[in-house]
């Protein structure tokens, strides 16, 4: 068996509950994304969900997308920093995935659409629970896998 069979294999075994980040932080699609830097400065985090708001009611009715990290550096590399908005730079289509769901789905989800987060969501309600990044993946990856009996 290969060394990429077992760390696959391994990833069944994990639940997507047991290595995510739960919570999050969002903001409307027409934050600066100066902000959404704050943001992720002030508690040291790694993505913002961005989300639409309904103009009367200021309330949150859908999900538009995640700006992570790496699309700041993305944006800043451009010199396009100044007068962009999270909903002009969130990544879209959106990686949703669920918590009962094993880690290699959201890391074949991951992979396939190039990004480095995926919005675990509630069955049912699509309620955002929380993220898993790859650094959750990373940290799931590195733990000892159990030693044969």
């Amino acid at each position: 068996m290969t060394v990429a069979t077992q760390i696959k294999r391994g990833l069944e075994d994990v639940t997507i509950d047991e290595v995510m980040h739960h919570g999050v932080l969002a903001c409307p699609t027409e934050t600066p994304l100066r902000t959404v830097a704050r943001m992720m400065t002030r508690f040291a985090i790694h993505a913002v969900v961005v989300q639409t708001v309904e103009a009367d009611a200021e309330e949150a009715v859908g999900i538009w997308g995640v700006v992570s990290d790496e699309d700041l550096i993305r944006a800043a590399a451009r010199g396009d920093i100044e007068g962009r908005s999270a909903g002009g730079t969130a990544r879209t289509p959106l990686v949703i995935v669920y918590p009962h769901e094993p880690l290699n789905r959201a890391v074949e989800l991951m992979n396939e659409q190039a990004v480095t987060h995926a919005l675990v969501v509630s069955p049912g309600s699509e309620q955002p629970l929380g993220i898993v990044s790859s650094l959750d993946v990373a940290r799931a990856i590195s733990a000892e896998p159990p030693r044969p009996a």
